[in-house]
């Protein structure tokens, strides 16, 4: 618990919307947690087998990707390859995150993430979208549905991690 503590006085932020990306880290990642937390140790410090992990994503190269990014978190991972079985995904195993990519075939991630946020047993769900769109109108549009992290593709796998345990790390504070 110390160490949690430290990295929570050291390295929390006080966000309003997003901002940019703390030092140290990529510049494609965006936050609005006021709690998130950059500690490069700290997926060991949470993550176990209940962790689950959705990644909602089209491309197989880039599904390839995120499994070799989360797999050495030690978490469980689930895959959908279109918005409509994210949707069904997530309301049946109730991750404790979804990585969500926007130019999803069928129902798009903007719609995907509207079906989450309009459903009280996903609403709760952390949201990472990651996407290619690196303009600013596409990172504000995120923010306003209520996406809760921001990155572009392409992202570096330790970034990537790192932001997304701050991100369970304060949702789990939040809950506890």
């Amino acid at each position: 618990m110390a160490f949690l503590t430290s990295c929570l006085a050291t390295r929390a932020c006080n966000l309003q919307g997003f901002l940019p990306s703390s030092p140290g880290t990529s510049p494609y990642v965006r936050h609005k947690s006021h709690a998130l937390v950059f500690c490069q140790t700290a997926d060991r410090f949470l993550m176990d087998a209940t962790t689950t992990l959705l990644v909602i994503e089209d491309s197989p190269v880039v599904q390839h990707l995120l499994r070799a990014t989360f797999t050495p978190m030690g978490v469980e991972l689930l895959f959908a390859d279109d918005g409509e079985a994210g949707l069904e995904l997530a309301r049946l195993h109730r991750p404790d995150l979804i990585t969500l990519d926007i130019g999803l075939p069928g129902i798009d991630g903007w719609e995907v993430l509207a079906g989450l946020r309009a459903d009280c047993a996903t609403a709760h769900i952390a949201v990472v979208v990651l996407t290619a769109h690196a303009q600013e109108s596409i990172e504000r549009a995120a923010a306003e549905k209520g996406a809760d992290l921001f990155m572009v593709k392409p992202f570096r796998p330790a970034d990537l991690r790192t932001a997304v345990t701050g991100l369970l790390m304060s949702t789990h504070a939040a809950i506890a």
